[in-house]
C-alpha cells in the first residue's frame, strides 16, 4: 500500500554579493518516502554534549537513528529498520505526518552528528520505504527500508586512511588544556585549508569540499567543510561541539559552537581564513555580543524544521585568565540556581504530553525545574479534532504553535503551557 510521496529538498543559496570567506550552507536533498508510516512522537531533551543532537530524538527516532550509523558507519548502502512489536495507527494522514518527522529528524541528527560519514551522496538523497498492511481502519508497521548513495565507493577505504592519518597527525599537537587544544586545531584548519570558490559554484563538482575530508586532506573546502572538521577533530578529543547552521552577512553559512569551561562559544573557522587575505583568530571562542552577523536558525532541509534546540551561547567571549573563568562559571551556577515552576492544561479532543524526553519521562504537573531545563510539549488530536494551538507562556515571553504537533523551548521562569484542540 502506497502514499504519496514526500521529499525535502536541498537549500538554496541566497542570492547576493559574494562575501569573502563564506559560503552557504550545503544543502541536503530530497528523501523519496513511497509509503508513509506513522511513528509515535514523544519528548526530546538537550544534552549540548557528546551525545550531540540523538539525545533530542524520541525512542523511536532515535531507532531510525541508530540504523542509519551501523549501516553508513559499514557502507551499507541499503538496509532494513524493524519495529518490535509492529506499530499500529488510525489514519493514512496521522501516518504522513509522522513517518516525514521521524525520518527526516533522525537524518538530520546524524548529519548534525558524524562529520566522519564523509561518503554519503547527500544529494543522491535517501528513500524510504515501510512494509505496510492496512485493514479494518488501522495501519500496521513492522519495518521500513531505507537506501541511499555513496561518493565513489571504490576510493572510500583509501580516503577513510588518508583522513584518520591527518586528524592524528593534528591530534599529537593538541596537547595542554582544552584552551590549547581548541586553538591548536583551529589553527592547523585555517592554515592548512584554502577556502574553494569553485566548489561554492559548483558543488556537484566538488563534493569532498563540503566534507572534514576536503579540509583536512584536499586542504580545499566551503564553510561546509571547515566547520566538519573542525567538529570532527573536538569530537576526537571529547570536547563537546555542534555544526551550527544559518545566516551570515546575508548567506546561509555553517560554523561551530564549542563547549570549553562550562559556557558555549562560537568559532567560524572559515571567517578565520579569509580569501585572499591571511588566517586570523577573529571567530574564536566568541560569544553572543561580538557575534551578532552571525544568526542561527532553521533545519537543514528544505521545507522541513527538526526543531533541534542548539546550546545557548556566553554573552562574553572566552577570556583565558583565570579570573574570567571564574566569573563565567559564577555567573553560569547563578542562572543554574533558577527554580521555575511548570504548570499545564488542555482541552478535550485529543491528547499531549510535558516531557523531558522519552529517556527521562514526563514532567508532572506544578513540578519545580532548574532553569536552562529544556522541555518537549507533543500534542495528539483524536478523529475528528484538530490541533489548534500549543500555547507557552513565561515570563515575558510568549510561544504559540498551531502548525506542528511537538515544540521544544528552555525553561527561563514560570511557565504555564496550555494545549487547544478544536474540531474539524
Amino acid at each position: 500500500m502506497a502514499g504519496n510521496p514526500l521529499t525535502a529538498s536541498r537549500r538554496d543559496p541566497q542570492n547576493g554579493n559574494e562575501r569573502k570567506g563564506m559560503n552557504r550552507l550545503k544543502r541536503i536533498s530530497a528523501f523519496c518516502i513511497g509509503v508513509l508510516t506513522f511513528l509515535l512522537l514523544s519528548a526530546g531533551v538537550f544534552a549540548a554534549g557528546l551525545g550531540g543532537y540523538r539525545v533530542q530524538l524520541n525512542e523511536l527516532e532515535q531507532q531510525v537513528y541508530d540504523n542509519l550509523v551501523e549501516n553508513l558507519a559499514n557502507r551499507t548502502a541499503s538496509f532494513r529498520c524493524a519495529f518490535d512489536p509492529p506499530l499500529n495507527f488510525g489514519s493514512e494522514q496521522s501516518a504522513q505526518s509522522a513517518l516525514q518527522s521521524a525520518t527526516f529528524r533522525a537524518y538530520e541528527a546524524v548529519y548534525r552528528d558524524h562529520p566522519e560519514f564523509f561518503w554519503v551522496d547527500k544529494d543522491g538523497g535517501i528513500s524510504v520505504r515501510p512494509e505496510i498492511s492496512a485493514g479494518g481502519g488501522s495501519y500496521q508497521i513492522a519495518s521500513i527500508t531505507m537506501t541511499t548513495k555513496f561518493h565513489e565507493e571504490a576510493s572510500i577505504p583509501q580516503k577513510q586512511k588518508e583522513l584518520e592519518a591527518r586528524v592524528s597527525a593534528i591530534l599529537e599537537k593538541a596537547t595542554g588544556s582544552d584552551y590549547e587544544k581548541l586553538k591548536t586545531i583551529h589553527d592547523a584548519i585555517v592554515n592548512g585549508c584554502a577556502y574553494s570558490l569553485e566548489a561554492k559554484a559548483s558543488p556537484a563538482r566538488y563534493p569532498d569540499a563540503y566534507e572534514a575530508y576536503g579540509a583536512l586532506v584536499d586542504g580545499s573546502a566551503v564553510c561546509e567543510g571547515y566547520a566538519k572538521a573542525f567538529k570532527l577533530l573536538c569530537d576526537r578529543l571529547d570536547i563537546p561541539c555542534v555544526l551550527v547552521g544559518g545566516n551570515a552577512g546575508g548567506e546561509n553559512h555553517m560554523w561551530n559552537y564549542v563547549r570549553l569551561d562550562g559556557a558555549y562559544y562560537l568559532v567560524d573557522a572559515t571567517f578565520d581564513d579569509p580569501v585572499g587575505g591571511s588566517p586570523t583568530s577573529d571567530y574564536f571562542l566568541k560569544g553572543s555580543d561580538s557575534t551578532s552577523s552571525h544568526r542561527p536558525g532553521g533545519g537543514f532541509l528544505q521545507g522541513f524544521d527538526a526543531q533541534f534546540i542548539d546550546p545557548s551561547l556566553s554573552q562574553k567571549d572566552y577570556a583565558s585568565g583565570t579570573a574570567g573563568n571564574a566569573s563565567r562559571s559564577s555567573e553560569s551556577a547563578q542562572a543554574a540556581k533558577k527554580s521555575c515552576e511548570v504548570r499545564y492544561s488542555a482541552s478535550g479532543g485529543g491528547s499531549y504530553e510535558v516531557a523531558f524526553g522519552s529517556s527521562v519521562g514526563p514532567i508532572d504537573n506544578g513540578q519545580i525545574l532548574e532553569g536552562g531545563t529544556v522541555i518537549s510539549v507533543w500534542a495528539l488530536p483524536q478523529d475528528g479534532f484538530e490541533l489548534e494551538e500549543i500555547r507557552v507562556e513565561m515570563g515575558d515571553t510568549v510561544i504559540s504553535e498551531s502548525a506542528r504537533s511537538e515544540i521544544y523551548f528552555k525553561l527561563t521562569d514560570d511557565c504555564r503551557i496550555r494545549v487547544s484542540f478544536r474540531r474539524v
